[in-house]
């Protein structure tokens, strides 16, 4: 009944009628293609440029579907080219007027330090948007597909990081390739200042030389790919 929204799981521990629930919610004011359009297009907002094959892996639904749901749309998206990407990518016209407008690009000196599973690594099924070789994807993904803590710079994921949360406080990384001074300085200052928000207090920051790939591990490694070093 829950799958029906019929029934709700409320606060306190019981169920309610969806109807009683929320009363002003009508679920029948748009019918399910229309539906299906208002969330591809909002995947299209939140991680676009997309492929195709992007949008179906994230929404679980049919290629069919998909292609009924952008054809609603259509008049809203382009198709642009991305430098060393060999396939056209789908984006929304006013996100390309944005870029117009603001004159944003991808700057190397922007680094930052995103956690597990966080949404721009595990929201895209064609993960060669980060630039990551073969040699270096088992660093970022385990056998299931589950995505670590990871180093961007520049929107180009360049290495990995972890966090002991006891004392010792140690913030570590393991970067995948020799990468310049000023960026490696970027990298310990973001470094102190996420492991100070995590730990409430000042962190040791530790760069480790190398790292166990994590499809040669146990599964959960994933959150804490650095435990071991």
């Amino acid at each position: 009944m829950c799958s029906q929204k019929l029934m709700i799981r409320g606060t306190p521990r019981k169920y309610f009628l969806v109807k009683e629930y929320f009363r002003n919610l009508n679920l029948s004011r748009i019918d399910e293609p229309e539906a299906i359009a208002h969330l591809v297009h909002h995947y299209l907002q939140a991680f676009g440029p997309v492929t195709e094959k992007d949008i179906i892996w994230w929404t679980g639904l049919g290629k069919n579907l998909i292609k009924e749901a952008l054809n609603r749309i259509q008049d809203e998206i382009i198709e642009v080219k991305v430098k060393d990407l060999d396939y056209d990518l789908l984006i929304l016209q006013s996100d390309i007027n944005l870029i117009d407008r603001e004159g944003i690009s991808a700057d190397r000196s922007v680094v930052n330090l995103l956690p597990t599973l966080d949404s721009y690594i595990m929201g895209y099924k064609e993960r060669e948007r980060y630039f990551l070789s073969n040699n270096h994807i088992n660093y970022v993904f385990d056998r299931t597909g589950n995505a670590t803590s990871v180093i961007l710079s520049g929107g180009q994921i360049i290495g990995v990081w972890d966090i002991n949360k006891e004392t010792p406080f140690v913030l570590k990384f393991f970067l995948f390739e020799e990468t310049e001074e000023n960026i490696r300085d970027l990298i310990a200052q973001k470094a102190s200042k996420v492991g100070k928000f995590i730990c409430n207090t000042k962190v040791l920051v530790e760069e480790c030389k190398s790292m166990i790939p994590l499809n040669e591990r146990t599964a959960g490694s994933f959150m804490s790919p650095l435990k071991e070093k």
